[in-house]
């Protein structure tokens, strides 16, 4: 609905009752929420950004002033203090002016509701209140086909698909450390047929067997931590480029860079074992003569 107080804003214009601030947790920021005694008054209560738009700095909204609605003089008897949204509710309270739920027929020559918030005090027995109230609804003259949603279950709902795409990432990761690993061992199996002379150089000069595979373990894991570093730099970089694009906050976990490091390197150990090895169980004479 578009307002006209000092100039036009869009502001969503709900009838409810007293018992919304307690539902939805409302802080009064300025005056005071509508209560029983206020059925038939014009009396209205303004959000935190809906009071922002209608007042300026030098003469901001304030109580006992009166908006024009549908040709009505509302009263303004309380400011709700801003409260993040909720996608779960039915009412963004920021963006709403609240009168009450009586008074919608002078806005609305054949008002209808639309939706009810309910509050259980009782956890357990989420599921057997909505079975409840939507029979009640159901008996109610003119009432109509009534669908209860539960925020809990939409809670459950969104924890297992977020769990079911960590799964997918886990998966992803694991095959992308095999997939590193494998390459990290043909780097290093590469690397011992390409310096077989210089192992048999190192064994005849006396260099023991133990000495060669701590070698090559050393430059799996130089390979293996140089390639973690980059990685986790061009992670970095393009995941707070997106962030920065898409205007959200960007959070780094504490633990999500040495955890990577960590995984990088003993799996590169892993994998790098096997070509440590083979070098350190070459003979000197045929390293020397394959050569």
């Amino acid at each position: 609905m578009v307002l006209t107080f000092r100039w036009k804003i869009n502001a969503i214009v709900a009838g409810t009752g007293s018992g919304l601030v307690n539902v939805l947790e409302l802080q009064l920021e300025h005056g005071r929420f509508l209560s029983d005694f206020d059925r038939h008054a014009t009396y209205a209560v303004v959000g935190a950004r809906v009071a922002r738009d209608l007042g300026h700095p030098g003469s901001p909204l304030q109580l006992g002033d009166r908006l024009p609605i549908e040709g009505y003089l509302f009263e303004v008897i309380g400011i709700v203090a801003s409260k993040a949204p909720n996608p779960l509710a039915s009412v963004s309270p920021d963006d709403s002016i609240f009168v009450p739920i009586e008074g919608m027929r002078r806005l609305r020559p054949a008002p209808e509701i639309s939706s009810i918030v309910a509050l259980t005090q009782d956890t357990f027995q989420v599921n057997a209140a909505a079975v409840a109230l939507k029979a009640y609804l159901g008996t109610l003259p003119k009432s109509r086909a009534a669908d209860v949603l539960i925020p809990q279950n939409l809670l459950e709902g969104l924890v297992r698909q977020a769990n079911t795409f960590a799964y997918l990432l886990a998966g992803l990761g694991g095959i992308s450390l095999l997939v590193g690993g494998v390459g990290v061992m043909n780097v290093m199996l590469m690397n011992v047929t390409e310096r077989r002379r210089e192992i048999g150089i190192r064994m005849a000069l006396g260099a023991r067997a133990g000495d060669i595979r701590n070698l090559f373990l050393m430059e799996t894991a130089t390979l293996s931590i140089v390639g973690a570093l980059l990685g986790a730099g061009i992670g970095l970089a393009a995941a707070y480029t997106f962030v920065r694009i898409s205007g959200w906050p960007f959070t780094l976990a504490p633990f999500s860079l040495p955890l990577g490091m960590c995984s990088s390197l003993a799996v590169g150990l892993f994998f790098g074992l096997h070509p440590a090895l083979a070098a350190a169980r070459l003979q000197p004479v045929q390293a020397l003569r394959d050569d």
